[in-house]
């Protein structure tokens, strides 16, 4: 799967494990985590240690039923995209945030810290693109 992704993808995961499955139940979707695929087999995204950069080849997925890509076409918001992302590397987790993602309620004591949704939708509002425009771009499996 890695050889097929392309820059500017986002990467949706989910296991079996109980925090994933917490998770999916709080924000009633299928995936649990959120990341942005940056080229050459690097990502960025956020977990408990904040938002970082990985590599491909420690993305562990056990299930490809547990991954979902959806690919934006258009060069010019993947870039920004990424830039967003790549200037918010060392920002710090919010768990506060990620908790009331599900229930849509916002502090407005985290907005500078991100958990991994907020951290793919606001590279993408930055390059332009927000979720009513991007209904039309590719999903794969």
């Amino acid at each position: 799967m890695r050889e097929l992704l392309k820059q500017g993808d986002i990467i949706l995961t989910r296991s079996d494990e109980k925090p994933s499955k917490m998770i999916r139940i709080l924000t009633k979707s299928e995936y649990s985590h959120a990341i942005l695929y940056v080229g050459e087999g690097s990502y960025i995204h956020s977990d408990l240690a904040g938002v970082h950069f990985g590599n491909t080849q420690r993305l562990i997925i056990d299930n490809l039923d547990f991954v979902k890509v959806v690919r934006i076409n258009n060069q010019s918001a993947i870039n920004k995209a990424i830039e967003y992302a790549r200037l918010q590397i060392g920002t710090l987790y919010s768990r506060l945030s990620a908790a009331n993602a599900g229930a849509k309620i916002s502090s407005k004591l985290d907005t500078k810290r991100q958990f991994c949704s907020r951290l793919i939708a606001k590279s993408y509002e930055y390059a332009g693109i927000n979720e009513k425009t991007l209904t039309g771009y590719a999903l794969m499996t």
